[in-house]
């Protein structure tokens, strides 16, 4: 006979890390700026990327006040670097060109991981959780082989997705789609991320009675 231990621990150190509305919010408005003062106020490039910036600064200033600086410098970091590429291209979609790259990256990454028999997801949640990896993995292989290929076809859909836009100059939809396939997506695969814990994360092991 065997039982399923408790999965509360894995989930519950998944929902430490999970984004608040403010760290949502504080990826998304820099980018709207940037959008409105290019599209529709018509600013030069260098104008729409300052305002980004100030955007982005302005909400890490807030964010220290609500205790949620590592999320606002992230933002900041991330808006930084994509309004570097835009000028450095002297193109308005080369702002979205940092996040198709990640996202490339992160996808190859994701399935490497799983090749090499240490798939990111246990390795994460074993930090999380401050267990040794190596034994944290091999108990729920299967279960972490599935979310972190999982998240992999997700990145790998969104780099698809930005890059076609990007190649089409559709700076409108680069924002559109890069925010419906962000948190909302995310939030989703979450979801699907707990399931696959609560189905196939418990280790089996001998009850007294074996």
């Amino acid at each position: 006979m065997f039982r399923r231990k408790s999965d509360n621990a894995d989930v519950a150190a998944v929902l430490r890390r999970m984004p608040t509305p403010w760290a949502i919010m504080a990826s998304i408005l820099p980018t709207a700026t940037y959008l409105v003062s290019f599209r529709i106020l018509g600013s030069p490039l260098i104008v729409a990327g300052g305002l980004a910036v100030a955007a982005g600064l302005a909400l890490t200033f807030v964010g220290a006040f609500r205790k949620e600086v590592r999320s606002s410098v992230a933002g900041l970091v991330f808006v930084a670097v994509a309004v570097i590429s835009a000028l450095v291209t002297g193109e308005a979609r080369g702002y979205f060109l940092p996040g198709i790259f990640s996202h490339m990256a992160y996808a190859i990454v994701f399935v490497g991981s799983v090749l090499i028999r240490r798939p990111i997801a246990g390795v994460v949640l074993a930090l999380l959780r401050d267990m040794a990896v190596s034994q944290f993995v091999s108990e729920r292989r299967r279960a972490f082989n599935l979310i972190t290929l999982m998240w992999s076809i997700k990145f790998a859909v969104v780099a698809g997705a930005l890059g076609s836009l990007y190649a089409a100059d559709t700076l409108d939809a680069l924002f559109v789609t890069q925010t419906i396939l962000g948190w909302p997506t995310n939030a989703v695969l979450l979801v699907a991320t707990f399931w696959t814990l609560a189905r196939f994360g418990s280790p089996r092991e001998p009850t007294a009675t074996d």
